[in-house]
């Protein structure tokens, strides 16, 4: 089985969040911005002990790298790299960043990898306004629809946080109706602070 796409890791990704989502609430100031909330996530994922192995990618050369990397591009189905998930886990293994493996010209981004993988869209709302934050959710499973189109072998999180927890009943019904499926998990979590 794909180590970076299994059951018992997905356990292990949730308790995770969850434990980011228990302290998020206790203490109400710490996540600021999204790019806080990625910090975390990507400090949490990296103590799991799966992920943050050091192991030897797919080059000639012994070239080593963990699971856990941030705003990795992947490519569309035009071939461009208009994808840009906040956080990707990619096996090593399927990881190059040479020329010249299997034949395949190497990306502007310098690597390319082989495999489905995980990826994590965050979002974080800090205002009252639901209107806004469910177009940007909404933006983001649109991106996951198009990069999926080209690897069906990928699994997303979608990790929302929300600073107060007002919601609309449209936002209501977009978290029930997309939380989770075999292709991705929709993950809420809200500090409860009321402005």
């Amino acid at each position: 089985m794909n180590k970076v796409n299994n059951e018992k890791l997905r356990e292990e990704i949730e308790k995770k969040i969850d434990e980011i989502g228990e302290f998020y609430n206790e203490n109400k100031a710490v996540i600021l911005t999204e790019t806080d909330l990625q910090c975390i996530l990507y400090q949490k994922l990296l103590e799991i002990e799966s992920l943050n192995q050091i192991e030897r990618t797919n080059n000639e050369e012994d070239f080593k790298t963990h699971y856990v990397h941030t705003e990795v591009s992947w490519f569309d189905n035009n071939g461009r790299l208009t994808m840009k998930p906040d956080i990707s886990l990619i096996n090593p293994s399927n990881l190059s960043i040479e020329n010249g493996t299997r034949d395949i010209k190497m990306p502007t981004k310098g690597f390319y990898f082989l495999e489905g993988g995980i990826i994590f869209e965050l979002k974080f709302n800090r205002s009252k306004s639901c209107v806004r934050f469910l177009n940007e959710i909404k933006k983001d499973f649109e991106k996951f629809e198009r990069l999926k189109q080209m690897n069906d072998e990928i699994f997303c999180y979608f990790i929302v946080f929300n600073k107060t927890n007002n919601q609309n009943e449209e936002l209501q019904d977009f978290l029930i109706d997309k939380a989770s499926s075999p292709t991705h998990k929709l993950i809420y979590k809200t500090a409860n602070i009321i402005l």
